[in-house]
């Protein structure tokens, strides 16, 4: 069985979202994951990992090679990594508030 921790599944679930928007392919699978990590039971934390996740400056560095629209979504999609609680403001966003949660156990898709 796969174990998941805080910080480190969901941001390996958005380093494949990162993926999927400068390639061009559709988010749904990274974002259905990644529902299921923030909105679902509290993920234990790693020992020697830390508790946030500084990810601004790949999204700063990225921000010209991204769609457009992802801009402050992925900016509000990092708060949530680094506390779950700020999950809710996702429902904003279109693209996460129309893709629905998927399991964790599920096969990731070829090419991720």
């Amino acid at each position: 069985m796969t174990r998941h921790h805080a910080i480190v599944a969901p941001a390996v679930a958005s380093l494949a979202l990162l993926s999927a928007g400068l390639q061009g392919r559709p988010p749904a699978d990274p974002i259905s994951r990644l529902k299921t990590l923030l909105l679902g039971p509290a993920l234990p934390r790693a020992a020697g990992v830390a508790q946030t996740w500084d990810g601004g400056y790949l999204l700063a560095d990225l921000r010209q090679d991204l769609p457009g629209s992802w801009q402050e979504f992925l900016k509000t999609l990092l708060a949530a990594i680094n506390d779950p609680t700020q999950a809710e403001a996702l429902e904003q966003f279109a693209l996460w508030r129309d893709t629905p949660a998927i399991p964790l156990d599920a096969p990731w898709p070829d090419g991720l």
